[in-house]
C-alpha cells in the first residue's frame, strides 16, 4: 500500500522532468513509502488483520492470557496469598475488582461475627496493599449485572461479557466458570503444581547408586533429579529399593528426601533429600 501511494503521488514527475531525472526520484519516493508502509503494517499488524484478515483466511495472533486484565474473586482477596505471589514477581498487570466483590467484602467487614469481620477486613487490606505493589494496578470495575443475584454468577457474566480471565481460589466457582467458557486462573491449582513431588509417608522406588555420608546411608535419585537418602541401606547399593519417605527438606540448593526401606522399623529420622543440580548433594 505504501508503494502504491508513493507511485500515485509521484507519477506526474514523468510529465515535467526528463526520464533521466524522473526515474531516480520516482524510485526513491516509492521505496521510502514502501518501507514506511511496511513498518506501519508491522506495528499495526493485529489491527489490520482484524479488519481484513477474515477475508484473506488469516487471523490475528492470540493474546496471551497473562497480558490481559484479570477479574478478582472475593476468595482471592480474603486468602491474602495473592500479595506474596505479586511480591515475588509472578503476578503483574491489571487486576479488576468488581463492585459486587467490594460490596461483599464490606458486608463481611461490618458483620457481627468476629470471624466474618476479620475475613472482610483482611480482604480489604489485601486489595489496599496490592495497590501499592509496583507492576500491579488495581482498578474497581463498576459494571454490575442487576438481572443476576448471586455474586459468583455476576463474576461469570462479567468475564464472559468482557472476555477476561477470572482469578479465584474458589474451586466450585472455578468449575462453574470453566464450564461456562471462562478462562480460569486458579491459585489453588498453582499451589498444587508447586507442591513437592513426594511427601512424608509416600513410597518411592529408587535405584541406590552410592553410599551416603552417614553410616548405613545410601543415595539414589528420582526421575526429576531429586536426591533420596535411604537409611540402613548401604549394603543394598546397586539395587532398586522401595523407600518410605520419612521427611522432605527444601534447602537453598534444592529438595532432599530422607527415608528408609519399606518394612524396616522407624529409626530416629535423619532424612533429608534434595534436588541438586549436577547430581551432587
Amino acid at each position: 500500500m505504501g508503494a502504491v501511494v508513493g507511485a500515485g503521488v509521484t507519477w506526474w514527475l514523468f510529465l515535467v522532468l526528463q526520464p533521466v531525472l524522473a526515474f531516480p526520484l520516482f524510485g526513491f519516493v516509492v521505496a521510502v513509502m514502501a518501507i514506511l508502509g511496511y513498518r506501519m503494517g508491522a506495528v499495526r499488524r493485529d489491527d489490520m488483520l482484524r479488519l481484513f484478515g477474515s477475508h484473506a483466511g488469516m487471523a490475528p495472533r492470540p493474546v496471551a492470557v497473562s497480558s490481559l486484565p484479570r477479574i478478582v474473586d472475593t476468595s482471592v482477596a480474603i486468602d491474602g496469598r495473592i500479595l506474596d505471589v505479586a511480591r515475588v514477581g509472578f503476578l503483574h498487570g491489571t487486576l479488576l475488582v468488581p463492585s459486587p466483590v467490594l460490596a461483599e467484602l464490606q458486608g463481611l467487614a461490618d458483620a457481627g461475627d468476629d470471624l466474618r469481620r476479620s475475613k472482610g477486613r483482611r480482604g480489604l487490606a489485601t486489595l489496599e496493599a496490592l495497590k501499592r505493589e509496583p507492576g500491579v494496578a488495581v482498578e474497581v470495575l463498576d459494571d454490575d449485572v442487576p438481572a443476576v443475584a448471586e455474586v459468583d454468577a455476576k463474576l461469570v457474566r462479567l468475564c464472559l461479557d468482557r472476555q477476561l480471565p477470572l482469578l479465584t481460589l474458589d474451586t466450585n466457582l472455578a468449575k462453574v466458570a470453566a464450564l461456562a467458557g471462562v478462562h480460569v486462573m486458579n491459585l489453588h491449582g498453582l499451589a498444587l503444581a508447586l507442591r513437592p513431588p513426594v511427601s512424608a509417608g509416600d513410597d518411592v522406588v529408587v535405584h541406590l547408586l552410592r553410599p551416603g555420608k552417614e553410616p548405613g546411608q545410601a543415595v539414589g535419585y528420582l526421575d526429576d533429579g531429586t536426591m533420596v537418602v535411604a537409611e540402613r541401606s548401604r549394603e543394598r547399593v546397586g539395587d532398586e529399593v522401595t523407600v518410605r519417605v520419612t521427611s522432605v527438606l527444601t534447602t537453598a540448593n534444592g529438595r532432599m528426601v530422607f527415608g528408609q526401606p519399606h518394612g524396616v522399623p522407624d529409626a530416629p529420622a535423619r532424612l533429608h533429600t534434595a534436588r541438586v543440580s549436577g547430581g551432587r548433594s
